[in-house]
């Protein structure tokens, strides 16, 4: 499902809980925290980020929980996942029908708001794309002889990025721009309040949600796992990541949630006051703060318990 990555050196997904890499090769020891892990762990690259370039920071985990003695763990990258769903046909005839409707509704009101003239105004200017348009910008990103030409390399990005700016319109008060969801000064990013917010989140990731209940919700290998592992690398994630979290949590009540990376380290690292980070603990079961090698394992060896004042490296 790797729609986007044109060099598959290093680790690269291949398809849906597939990952070619270092960690394949390794051979698998004794575990110094016990036997091959006996529970599913599910390792998630969340969304919005661009899909050219996947960071390495959960095929690394994956490689050190396998050169450890576990085997139970599936890397899944949701954001090329949500991105390759984007741009299939079916869905984007409904954005399209989506913004059409959002635009009616809004042209029956007598007096526009100062937001719904911004979102009108987002909604009518967003650029129109067909599936073979899109489909074409796709190949020529996953063709090396293409993708490095880069005069259409520019005019396959501009298309592919028109069409996330017409996703973004449905994201409204946010926006999507270079495959990064955008605030525009209408909410913080870097507020609790608002990073915590189920009724902001439903707005900003609308059609995330979309993918998460025709995609997600029905995937064997979610259904299967015991813990997911977030790993929230870059502050632009952090809205999709905490509604993944939520998302999880309501349709899977019983399954353990663990965030980590280095965005979520960095908030803890500089809140004013650190209890506040309690509150996170209403979405996830644990949060990871800094290096994960050895957290990790302890919490595979552990089953992901963290009740009982269990202490694991590096989380709270």
């Amino acid at each position: 499902l790797n729609v986007l990555h044109p060099l598959q050196n290093g680790w690269v997904p291949l398809r849906s809980g597939a990952v070619v890499g270092r960690a394949d090769c390794c051979q698998i020891e004794q575990s110094p925290f016990g036997a091959q892990m006996p529970f599913r762990l599910t390792l998630m690259h969340p969304p919005l980020d661009d899909p050219t370039l996947p960071y390495h920071s959960n095929a690394y985990l994956a490689g050190h929980l396998r050169h450890s003695g576990f085997d139970g763990v599936s890397l899944r990258d949701v954001n090329i996942e949500y991105i390759a769903y984007c741009l299939e046909p079916a869905t984007i005839q409904y954005f399209h029908d989506e913004v059409d409707r959002r635009l009616d509704k809004l042209r029956q009101l007598r007096h526009l708001s100062y937001r719904e003239q911004e979102q009108y105004f987002r909604l009518s200017a967003s650029p129109r794309f067909t599936h073979a348009e899109l489909s074409a910008d796709v190949s020529l990103l996953q063709t090396r002889s293409e993708f490095l030409n880069y005069p259409r390399y520019v005019r396959a990005m501009r298309r592919l990025n028109g069409h996330f700016c017409l996703v973004g319109s449905l994201s409204y008060p946010g926006e999507i721009d270079n495959f990064m969801l955008k605030s525009r000064g209408r909410y913080s990013p870097y507020s609790l309040s608002d990073l915590l917010s189920a009724d902001l989140a439903e707005k900003l990731c609308y059609s995330f949600a979309c993918f998460f209940e025709e995609r997600m919700r029905s995937d064997t290998v979610y259904a299967s796992t015991d813990v997911f592992g977030i790993s929230v690398v870059y502050d632009h994630q952090l809205i999709h990541a905490i509604h993944l979290a939520r998302m999880l949590k309501r349709t899977w009540p019983e399954k353990r949630v663990i965030f980590g990376g280095t965005a979520i380290s960095q908030l803890y690292k500089y809140l004013k006051d650190r209890e506040r980070i309690k509150a996170f603990f209403k979405l996830c079961d644990g949060i990871v703060i800094g290096e994960g090698e050895t957290a990790i394992c302890e919490i595979a060896d552990c089953r992901g318990d963290l009740s009982g004042g269990r202490k694991i490296t590096n989380t709270l």
